[in-house]
Order: C-alpha cells, then sequence, then structure tokens
C-alpha cells in the first residue's frame, strides 16, 4: 500500500498512517520505499502505534507526535547515530515528542512504569528533560531496557543502560 498523504489510512483512534511513515529525508532524496509498506509492515506498525503512542496520549489526553516511525533501509542510513539493525526498518518503534517537554516527561514515567515495551529510550537534552523517547515495541521480546541518551560534540550518540529509579532520582 502506498501511503504518501494524510487519511489514507488509520492505526488507532488518534494516530494515522502517514504520520508513522513520513519523512523529510524521503522527501528530500526522492526514496519513495518509505511509502510503500505490505500489509504485514502496516499491521506491526498498527500494533506499535497502538501500544505505545495511542495509549500514551490516552493518558496524558494532549497530543503526542510520531517524530520517527518507519524508515526504509535508505532513510535509515541517513539517520545520525542510526543502527543498521534499527528496530524502526522493522516497524517495531517509533519515536514521539510533544509541545511541551515537561509533559514528555510524564509520558516517559507513564510509559516506563505502566507499559510493555522491549526498549524505552530517553534522548538528553541539556536542562534534563527529554528532547524526544525512543520506544521498540517487540511482542515476542518486551525486554523492558532503560537507556538514557546524550549526543555528543561530534554527532555521536552515548547510550547508557540504567535502572527504573534513574530518571526519577535526576
Amino acid at each position: 500500500m502506498i501511503i504518501n498523504r494524510k487519511g489514507i489510512l488509520k492505526l488507532s483512534k488518534n494516530f494515522d498512517a502517514y504520520e508513522a511513515v513520513k519523512s523529510d529525508t524521503a522527501k528530500k532524496f526522492g526514496y519513495k520505499e518509505q511509502y510503500e509498506l505490505d500489509d504485514d509492515q502496516i499491521e506491526t506498525l498498527r500494533t506499535t502505534v497502538f501500544n505505545i503512542a495511542q495509549k500514551a496520549r490516552d493518558f496524558i489526553k494532549k497530543k503526542v507526535f510520531i517524530s520517527s516511525g518507519y524508515r526504509c533501509l535508505r532513510v535509515n542510513m541517513k539517520q545520525a547515530g542510526a543502527s543498521a539493525n534499527s528496530t524502526h526498518k522493522k516497524c517495531k518503534a517509533i519515536d514521539i515528542k510533544m509541545t511541551s517537554r515537561k509533559d514528555l516527561k510524564i509520558v516517559y514515567e507513564y510509559i516506563r512504569d505502566n507499559l510493555k515495551y522491549t526498549e524505552l529510550i530517553w534522548y538528553y537534552d541539556t536542562d534534563n528533560l527529554p528532547r524526544w523517547i525512543h520506544i521498540t515495541y517487540d511482542p515476542e521480546n518486551l525486554a523492558m531496557i532503560l537507556k538514557v541518551c546524550e549526543k555528543l560534540p561530534n554527532n555521536k550518540y552515548n547510550y547508557k543502560v540504567i535502572d527504573k529509579n534513574y530518571i526519577k532520582a535526576v
């Protein structure tokens, strides 16, 4: 299915497939495969969005933005710090943002304490609030791994595995 504009396919009550596949990188370089998903990819993306983004949205009752969802191989390779094995390529990961980074911290804590996930990463900014959060959801591997990430001066990322109380202490 080609998903190249809003309204083509709903993934959940508040999220549209286009929001989970849109990519400035794909648009800039003409990567049309970014918008061509098969039925299995759509179902996997629907599961990820429903179990993470929709539940977060229902909890906070404010707009949650998917800043990155599915990434085709070529888009993924252009992302700074992206893993060659990125779960974004498998439709099993989303990055979310909110207008208020304080609200995003609340959403992070809600996901951490109430939802099942494979990996939850808090991307730091300089004021101890998240710039965005990354969530991997693989129903076959709900390892619930927590990490924090800070951007280094050389545009690389430093990841650190943490325990559940780490962010509470910050």
